[in-house]
């Protein structure tokens, strides 16, 4: 059960790092190109940042302890929280919607 416990969590957070580093690069990419919203910008930025700090944590928590099942819980209620983030940031601060 250890081990399985450990293996979900390591694939769980390498996961984590792939939707840092895709929220962060699209991010910088938006911030650059002449058609992107700043807001979109930021809301993406604030999604990499939570999600790397939520990393950060679990794997303090997670690592030293060897509790790898608080480890997904925790790495599951990051995601949770980013995509409450997203979905409220696009949805509410992004402006209104254009269909083209």
């Amino acid at each position: 059960m250890e081990f399985l416990a450990k293996l979900g969590f390591y694939g769980m957070f390498g996961i984590s790092g792939l939707i840092c580093l895709f929220n962060l690069a699209n991010s910088a990419y938006t911030a650059t190109a002449a058609y992107g919203k700043t807001s979109e910008s930021i809301i993406l930025g604030i999604a990499g940042l939570l999600i790397a700090l939520g990393m950060y944590f679990t794997y303090h928590q997670t690592v030293h302890a060897e509790k790898y099942i608080l480890g997904c819980g925790l790495l599951g209620l990051t995601w949770l929280v980013v995509i409450i983030e997203l979905f409220v940031g696009f949805f509410f601060f992004n402006g209104p919607i254009h269909w083209q």
